[in-house]
């Protein structure tokens, strides 16, 4: 029968928590990191949740983005032109290379980066391409 492995209950230090940024870097999951910590992966998921930081995205961060909602959405008429039936979706401000329901709309909602939620809560191991999202995750542990 195996052992019983036990933790030690113990706070990380900060060359542990150098490690754990220095694993997330390599691309390595939470539980690899923790069997070479010794630590739980459960601590150390909360670790990179808690003492993540968000960076801002490195476009114009002025200019609204496509709203989450914007395949199901149906509104109409929140335009100020004349005679418009058509989906607020559809109609294309030239000037902001948006559509204008992305301002008008109250029920605009920023989307959200799914890598966010998901382990690593990361975006350095995050894939090439890194969706169009307002902020995402940086995780800087060793401050």
């Amino acid at each position: 029968m195996p052992k019983k492995k036990t933790y030690d209950q113990k706070h990380l230090t900060t060359s542990q928590r150098i490690h754990i940024e220095k694993g997330l870097n390599d691309g390595l999951s939470f539980a690899a990191i923790a069997r070479k910590l010794g630590k739980h992966p459960i601590t150390i998921a909360k670790e990179v949740k808690k003492y993540r930081t968000f960076q801002p995205r490195d476009e114009n961060p002025k200019k609204p983005l496509r709203c989450a909602l914007f395949k199901e959405c149906t509104m109409r008429f929140l335009c100020d032109e004349k005679d418009c039936v058509k989906m607020c979706k559809s109609c294309f401000n030239v000037r902001l290379q948006v559509s204008k329901c992305s301002y008008l709309c109250p029920e605009y909602r920023e989307p959200q980066c799914d890598f966010i939620s998901k382990a690593p809560m990361s975006a350095i191991t995050v894939h090439g391409s890194v969706p169009a999202i307002k902020t995402r995750p940086i995780t800087l542990l060793s401050m």
